[in-house]
């Protein structure tokens, strides 16, 4: 509740002008200062975005500074990267008779979106990574040509380290038991085994699907908000579309032939009905 009705009252200064370009500009000053503490430069990015939702173009027009400085894989500060994808999803135009602005999946800001999302899947010491991942999602369906295609890239690459990360783990059981045969070839008591005797190789089978638990929640919330994503994006992005394409033609359509297409729809329904049942 606090946080919207900041951004409407950000929202109404904006509109009357009674913060600045020169407001804007230091706030973009400071979140690009690396120097700056990570608290300031996430309340200047939260500023901002609110600031676009009355003039989108305060964000359009910094986007390689929002890749640069706020989508850096490299950087576990996903906060930062939180609030990018909130400003970000305030640029897509929402009027009617303008096209949606949409970039293709080789476009700097998408591809820093799917660079940060795989860097750090797999770090478990990254903090909120679960919030930060579904807004990324969310804002590659908002402003991508290809969501659906892009999402999926991702989804395949997110499964495959899923998979190494477990094969991993085999290999360092395979490791220790590696050890345990030396300790016995020397003569070294072994560690107790706490394995049932009766599994026999159930062992190996269990550890070959063996993964991190976070990774998987992970992979998991992110397959479930590409299926939620790519709902929404058929039944009202395409349909949006639709729609306005359809208003368009109508528009461009010139009136005599517009009232010639009413006419005779006009008439092949007065045949019809005169052709009833007899």
């Amino acid at each position: 509740g606090e946080m919207t009705s900041l951004e409407e009252f950000v929202r109404l200064l904006v509109v009357s002008k009674e913060i600045s370009r020169n407001v804007v500009q230091h706030l973009w000053r400071i979140f690009a200062t690396e120097s700056e503490p990570a608290l300031k430069r996430r309340g200047a990015i939260v500023l901002l975005g609110m600031a676009a939702s009355a003039e989108p173009d305060i964000v359009k027009s910094n986007l390689e500074v929002i890749a640069s400085h706020g989508l850096d894989s490299s950087s576990k500060d996903l906060e930062i990267a939180k609030y990018c994808c909130i400003a970000l999803r305030k640029i897509a135009a929402e009027k009617k008779s303008e096209a949606p602005l949409r970039f293709s999946p080789k476009h700097f800001l998408i591809e820093k979106l799917g660079e940060i999302l795989l860097g750090t899947f797999c770090d478990e010491t990254v903090d909120d990574w679960v919030n930060f991942g579904c807004l990324a999602i969310k804002t590659i369906f908002k402003l991508s040509d290809q969501p659906d295609a892009l999402c999926g890239n991702l989804l395949k690459a997110m499964a495959k380290a899923v998979m190494e990360s477990g094969q991993s783990e085999e290999e360092e059981g395979k490791a220790r038991e590696d050890t345990d045969e030396d300790r016995e070839s020397f003569g070294e008591p072994l560690a107790q085994s706490t394995q049932d005797p009766l599994c026999g190789d159930c062992s190996e089978a269990e550890s070959s699907i063996h993964c991190s638990s976070t990774i998987m929640t992970r992979f998991l919330i992110v397959a479930g908000q590409i299926a939620v994503s790519e709902l929404i994006h058929v039944e009202t992005a395409i349909g949006k579309e639709i729609k306005r394409r359809r208003n368009l033609k109508k528009e461009k359509t010139p009136p005599q032939a517009a009232s010639a297409t009413k006419q005779s729809r006009r008439k092949s329904k007065s045949g019809q009905s005169a052709a009833g049942p007899s």
